[in-house]
């Protein structure tokens, strides 16, 4: 079976990490593409992952990404016609999902964000999955159609938690004192379909807090270049001297496992860091995911919605067990299942 995986945001890189394993160890055929976005490039040679680039994200402009959506389609086409890929798959990718259209062939579409702009994956997808955490009430709220969707069991970010093997010099690595309050901070999309300036005021109340308590050490891991910029404009404004700003990718689940506070605008490093025991802060200001939703009712992420819910924040030590072990849900099995059956058409 010759199947296509188009990566195109750096949270999809070690969600499809132990899914691309699994399909080549059942010897099916996989070609990788992605496109010049936050950090996806380095992860993927990070993960050795051989993949293929084809275009960049387009900017905050709305006509920009629509135009870009289109083209990108085009050269996706063209980039693994030759291939002749039996079935797409993807992690919300807009452009494959036009792609797999025009080369007339299924496309698997997962996502965990109900929210999200979904009508070319509602036009143009063969079959949607998602968590089980997202109900059928809450699908049927965003406007989603049930009877192309299937579930997965567990959070997407479960598939690759399992495989972790904690660093112990990681910190040291990053030239973070073992006494000190590590806090990571991953600004809200500022590019986004969903982004809200409100997002700014709290980062910026944020780095504040910071800069007033003295054993606190922070690391801000930007997405874009337009984060990076409002990120050292206040930083620079204000001479703040324990904030410091990630020059090159690591290891994501290292990061946020040694931290002791987690403050974040992204989901997918929200999810992770919860899962992963570390004290959990959400700043993302959009409409709310229902799988955070359950997150909260379990008391492993707390939402700030406004700069002055910023003072509440605590930021402490966290004493981390000696061993680690994450519970394996065989996911990398099921989804690619779920693949194999697409293409055999027996859903």
């Amino acid at each position: 079976m010759r199947i296509w995986v188009d990566i195109d945001n750096s949270p999809h890189v070690p969600f499809f990490s132990p899914i691309l394993k699994e399909l080549k160890q059942r010897g099916h055929e996989v070609i990788v593409t992605s496109r010049q976005y936050a950090q996806t490039r380095e992860l993927l040679e990070n993960h050795e992952i051989e993949f293929l680039e084809v275009g960049e994200h387009a900017g905050k402009s709305k006509l920009k990404k629509v135009l870009n959506v289109i083209q990108r389609a085009n050269h996706l086409k063209k980039a693994v016609q030759s291939f002749k890929p039996e079935v797409a798959v993807s992690h919300g990718s807009r452009a494959q999902s036009i792609a797999a259209w025009m080369l007339g062939i299924p496309k698997l579409l997962l996502f965990d964000y109900e929210w999200t702009e979904m009508h070319i994956f509602k036009r143009f997808s063969t079959l949607m999955a998602c968590p089980t955490a997202l109900t059928d009430d809450v699908l049927q709220r965003a406007g989603l159609p049930i009877k192309k969707i299937k579930k997965y069991h567990g959070f997407k970010e479960e598939l690759y938690l399992p495989s972790l093997q904690p660093d112990h010099h990681f910190r040291s690595s990053l030239e973070i004192p073992d006494n000190a309050i590590f806090v990571v901070i991953r600004p809200s999309s500022m590019t986004s379909n969903y982004h809200d300036a409100l997002s700014e005021e709290i980062l910026t109340r944020l780095l504040l807090k910071v800069k007033d308590i003295a054993n606190v050490m922070a690391l801000v891991v930007p997405r874009t270049e337009v984060d990076r910029r409002f990120t050292e404009k206040i930083i620079a404004e204000q001479n703040i001297q324990n904030v410091k700003i990630l020059k090159k990718a690591v290891p994501g689940l290292q990061l946020l496992y040694w931290a002791d506070v987690v403050v974040s605008g992204g989901g997918t490093m929200n999810r992770e860091s919860a899962l992963l025991g570390t004290p959990t802060y959400s700043m993302f200001t959009g409409a709310r995911p229902a799988i955070d939703q359950v997150l909260q009712q379990q008391g492993t992420i707390t939402f700030i919605e406004t700069p002055q819910q910023v003072d509440s924040i605590e930021f402490q030590k966290v004493t981390r067990k000696e061993r680690y072990t994450y519970e394996e849900k065989g996911l990398p099995e099921e989804i690619s299942n779920m693949i194999e059956q697409l293409v055999k058409k027996s859903f």
